[in-house]
């Protein structure tokens, strides 16, 4: 009679001592491939869907890979109801090289205009799109 209560008991204190860390983007969090970019202003097209271009969101990170041109950014995230805002954008070389990104000439081909930019959200299932006051970046998901 003692050993159920014990296991009871030893289960309940491994979940209490859990940190489980659950993220706000829900669908959001996925990999994106950059399709096609519109630049406000202009009402301009460009199509992307050859460039190699993907964004991936887990939690409050995003990693951009430029795959064509072997380059990967680390930039900070935050979500809050429908803008996502980046910044602190870093330039991965290797595993265990990063440097702080200060140049905003780095980030234009991803379609990233500055090392902070806040965007406003629609999301449709496998389709996303970013907006900000230049540009509107539209991804499906990967």
């Amino acid at each position: 009679m003692k050993q159920p209560f014990f296991y009871t008991l030893l289960a309940c204190a491994l979940l209490a001592s859990c940190d489980i860390e659950t993220s706000s983007n829900n669908e959001l969090d996925a990999n994106w491939q950059l399709r096609e970019i519109d630049t406000l202003a202009t009402e301009g097209t460009a199509d992307m869907s050859r460039s190699n271009i993907y964004w991936a969101i887990e939690g409050d990170i995003l990693q951009v890979r430029n795959i064509s041109k072997n380059q990967k950014f680390l930039f900070h995230l935050q979500k809050d109801k429908d803008a996502l805002t980046i910044g602190t954008p870093y330039h991965a070389h290797t595993k265990d090289s990063l440097t702080l990104v200060e140049k905003d000439s780095l980030l234009a081909p991803l379609g990233i205009n500055g090392t902070q930019v806040t965007y406003h959200i629609n999301h449709q299932g496998s389709h996303l799109t970013l907006t900000d006051e230049m540009l509107r970046l539209h991804f499906r998901k990967y």
